[in-house]
Order: C-alpha cells, then sequence, then structure tokens
C-alpha cells in the first residue's frame, strides 16, 4: 500500500484506487483533514500522492485514515515458472537484431544485414502481438 514517505509526502498505490468511488471517498475524507495540502489521485496508476505538513498531520493518522477505506492488500504469490516474459524478449530481440543489423550495414554485410532485418520484423510482430490492445485502441 504505502510505496514511498518522506516527511510531508506519501505514495500510496492500491487496486482499489481504479475505482472512482473509492478514489472519491479517499479524497474526500484527506481533503478535511487539517494539514493535508495537496492530493493527487490517479485512477490509471491506481496510486494517490499525498503532500501534507508534517508538523500539523502525522503520517500515522493519514494511514489510518486510508487504511478505512483500503483494505489491506494480499499480494499472491506466484511460483516461479519457467515462462518467459514476452514482453521482455520481444524488446531485447528488437533491440539486439538492430544493432547487429547496423553493424552489418557498416561492414557492408548485405546479405546478414538483411537477415537481421528480418529477425527484427519478427520481434516487433511479437511486440505488436503482445500490446495489441493499446496498439488497437
Amino acid at each position: 500500500m504505502l510505496v514511498s514517505a518522506i516527511p510531508g509526502r506519501l505514495r500510496v498505490r492500491h487496486d482499489a484506487l481504479q475505482f472512482n468511488q473509492s478514489a472519491n471517498a479517499v479524497q474526500s475524507t484527506l481533503s478535511e483533514l487539517e494539514g493535508i495540502q495537496n492530493l493527487s489521485l490517479n485512477t490509471r496508476t491506481c496510486s494517490a500522492l499525498i503532500e501534507y505538513d508534517p508538523r500539523v498531520i502525522d503520517q500515522a493518522v493519514i494511514s489510518s485514515k486510508l487504511a478505512e477505506f483500503l483494505p489491506d492488500q494480499k499480494r499472491s504469490e506466484k511460483p516461479r515458472t519457467a515462462s518467459w516474459n514476452k514482453g521482455r524478449v520481444s524488446k531485447r530481440g528488437m533491440l539486439a537484431c538492430l544493432g547487429a543489423a547496423l553493424i552489418m550495414a557498416v561492414l557492408d554485410e548485405e546479405d546478414a544485414h538483411i537477415m537481421f532485418g528480418i529477425g527484427f520484423l519478427g520481434f516487433l510482430g511479437l511486440h505488436l502481438n503482445v500490446h495489441s490492445k493499446r496498439v488497437l485502441k
């Protein structure tokens, strides 16, 4: 829940903040507290940035108010599997193929340049497949 905390500033992330109802409840409750200077909620990232005057209000008070609306999240411990991260593989593959294709172009190795270019296009296809929901919006 609490991502970072320095005197006068808290960053909180919680899955419930993606819903307007929860975000509005947190905003209305914290806005009423004396000492809260700024409150920024982002439903897309499920986060809240709370700026406060540490001489007026304590971090523990803010945390307890947040706990009223944001129950403890249990992070599920997923067993590690041998599955591969398609996004990471596609990005690293594109980068490696692009670098190799550029080197082959400088060395005037046309066949190798074409081969790495085709590899780049393959990894680009994988990348677009992974991110197709965002691309096709």
